[in-house]
């Protein structure tokens, strides 16, 4: 994050990161590992840098930033499977696109805040009151916290609290 508050940096410190450790796999795949321990190398040296604190930045970062670092992912499957276009690459390996996997681990992290024993616990906004017996179309369990910029609205509170009223 610059002093901005945005996430170019960040970003562009996570592709170059990224795109130097898939050096390794290309030697690797030169030797001739196979697919499977290339994928191995993958997971460790090079998504793991990709998803650093991704429930952090995840929610607020711009497309145009999320298609960069998914780029290093789709280059990296190039390397392990160069006859393979990225859908099918993907299946393959049964593995996700790098925005669904960094859904899926904001939902994981959102659900441990909800623990009533977790630390952030606190900055959860306060449940909606059980007042009357009856089913609603709106069935939401917090109170959605009122966002006067766009910027706190896709912050990671507010935005996962929106998608778990929404579930």
């Amino acid at each position: 994050m610059n002093n901005k508050l945005k996430w170019q940096d960040n970003t562009e410190a996570l592709v170059k990161k990224g795109s130097k450790r898939l050096y390794i796999i290309r030697v690797l795949q030169r030797c001739g590992l196979p697919p499977n321990d290339l994928l191995l190398v993958y997971f460790s040296m090079v998504r793991s840098i990709l998803e650093c604190a991704c429930p952090v930045w995840h929610t607020m970062l711009p497309k145009c930033l999320g298609d960069k670092i998914e780029k290093v992912q789709k280059r990296a499957f190039r390397i392990i499977y160069p006859t393979t276009d990225y859908e099918d690459a993907l299946n393959i390996a049964q593995c996700k696109r790098l925005d669904d996997r960094c859904q899926e681990l904001c939902a994981k992290s959102f659900k441990n805040i909800l623990k009533p024993d977790a630390h952030l616990n606190h900055l959860l906004p306060p449940l909606r009151e059980e007042s009357h017996e009856l089913d609603l179309r709106n069935n939401s369990n917090f109170t959605l916290t009122k966002c006067r910029t766009e910027r706190f609205k896709t912050s990671f509170i507010p935005a996962m609290t929106a998608n778990f009223n929404s579930k």
